[in-house]
């Protein structure tokens, strides 16, 4: 898989992080450190997985932060464990970027994390979009 151009992958042993490049200076200590720590004004956001949060990241910058986690009958068995190939994180950057070039209002992707091998557990970190709510909240 590649990533999209303006996006640089950084790696640290059983981590990789793929940061837009004009972020990775303030991003990737954070994002490739061996246990990802949530920002002290982490917030819950409600979803049905629980594992989003709002937050400021290094460098001042409001995101969300997407913990990737299971759903289904395979979630009450294995709750953050993914197998993909490419991982899910890396693949979401990469169609998230391009349907933003083709004009589609999503929310724009800072960077994704992907802890492990075979095996992984993986994080999306995209910019807050001011005054959005969650569609299960309207």
């Amino acid at each position: 898989m590649t990533l999209p151009a303006d996006f640089t992958l950084l790696t640290a042993p059983a981590i990789r992080a793929a940061i837009r490049r004009d972020l990775a200076p303030v991003l990737a200590s954070w994002l490739l450190a061996a246990e990802l720590a949530l920002p002290a004004d982490a917030q819950p956001i409600a979803s049905g997985r629980g594992a989003v949060y709002r937050a400021t990241v290094p460098g001042g910058i409001r995101a969300v932060i997407r913990f990737y986690r299971r759903g289904g009958w395979l979630g009450r068995f294995v709750r953050e464990t993914y197998l993909e190939r490419p991982p899910r994180p890396l693949q979401e950057l990469a169609l998230t970027t391009e349907v933003r070039r083709r004009g589609v209002e999503a929310a724009e992707v800072l960077a994704a994390r992907v802890e492990g091998g075979l095996a992984y557990r993986g994080v999306l970190v995209t910019a807050e979009v001011p005054g959005a709510v969650p569609l299960t909240s309207s």
